[in-house]
């Protein structure tokens, strides 16, 4: 069928916090011409209490069931509403939703085309925040299920989903941009801005004589005995403070996590969207869309990576020269790309990334 998007209207399941992916394509669909597009913000509806990490850690752990209880509920009352019809669905990830809740949504908005964007691996089993007994139950339930990972297009196709599609990750052209003005580069700093987890802290750690900076949330974790103790800044940066980290560091090192290994992650796009020169794992996809040597730089293990950054560090006028590429080819991969990309998925009924 073909799609004409200023007729569609669209309903966005997730959250729409700022920075999130949701939000990125929240505002990346109306920019491309979606004519009524909505988002139900799920955050509304979390049953989440704050106050001290120890005790709001276990009380969101023991209520986490009833939560998406809740939030299932709260959809499907939503959806029941007959002023809503809506013409797609994009459930971006889906870990409060149940097949049952799912089942009972798509009978409140029989036209719906149902699509699952899903930023996680769906089979990543080891790892809580990844993915649920809702996750694996509701694959086959969508129309359309899209993943940023070539490799598990296959597995979702063998699990019985629908049609499955390939849709990388992107930068957001309202948050990951350039300095208005050239950013002076400091001799010698290198950067992560991420999430710590035990691999990552394993692999900065053995980093942790050179001039480096590390961003992102839970890194209280580290011991303060750690050498890597005195290279944490910051919890979370975000909008023209992080463009800004990026843009100045002589490296930004980007480490893929265990489910994106062979692939990419969001900071892929990110990092030189906002002028960074990219030292990351050596992955077949980064690796086609930002050439190593020419618009990042790659490596595997810690001592190719020490070598890399030594080599980056006194061979600046090269560096920059890959600094430079990796940002020219970085365009034409914002979400209003993939924005574009998701609806001509859709428009095709015989879709399929394989």
């Amino acid at each position: 069928m073909e799609i004409s998007a200023c007729s569609l209207k669209i309903l966005i399941v997730g959250s729409n916090v700022r920075g999130s992916l949701e939000n990125a394509y929240l505002r990346a669909l109306k920019r491309v011409g979606v004519g009524e597009i909505e988002i139900f913000d799920m955050d509304l509806h979390r049953l989440y209490f704050h106050g001290p990490k120890i005790i709001t850690s276990l009380m969101n752990r023991l209520t986490l069931a009833v939560s998406r209880l809740y939030v299932g509920s709260k959809l499907r009352l939503y959806l029941s509403d007959k002023r809503r019809n809506y013409d797609v669905v994009i459930v971006f990830k889906g870990m409060e939703l149940s097949r049952s809740v799912l089942e009972s949504c798509r009978v409140s908005q029989p036209r719906a085309v149902w699509v699952n964007v899903n930023p996680d691996d769906p089979f990543n089993i080891g790892s809580r925040g990844s993915t649920n007994a809702h996750i694996i139950n509701s694959l086959t339930f969508y129309d359309f299920y899209l993943t940023w990972s070539r490799t598990l297009l296959c597995k979702l196709k063998a699990h019985g989903c629908k049609r499955v599609d390939y849709l990388p990750f992107g930068y957001d052209p309202e948050s990951h941009v350039l300095p208005p003005r050239p950013v002076c580069t400091k001799p010698g700093c290198i950067s992560f801005v991420g999430t710590c987890d035990p691999e990552r802290e394993a692999i900065l750690t053995e980093l942790s004589d050179y001039d480096l900076r590390i961003f992102g949330n839970d890194w209280d974790r580290v011991s303060k005995r750690s050498p890597l103790y005195r290279r944490l800044v910051a919890q979370t940066v975000y909008g023209h403070e992080l463009c800004e980290i990026v843009s100045s560091s002589a490296v930004c090192l980007n480490i893929l996590r265990s489910q994106n290994a062979g692939a990419h992650n969001m900071r892929t796009f990110e990092i030189p969207a906002m002028g960074g020169l990219m030292l990351t794992n050596r992955s077949e996809e980064q690796n086609q869309f930002f050439p190593e040597g020419e618009g990042c730089l790659m490596f595997a293990g810690v001592t190719e990576l020490r070598k890399q950054l030594d080599w980056a560090l006194m061979n600046q006028d090269r560096a920059q020269r890959i600094r430079a590429r990796g940002i020219e080819l970085v365009r034409g991969h914002s979400y209003l790309e993939r924005a574009n990309q998701l609806l001509t998925i859709i428009s095709d009924p015989q879709s399929s990334g394989l």
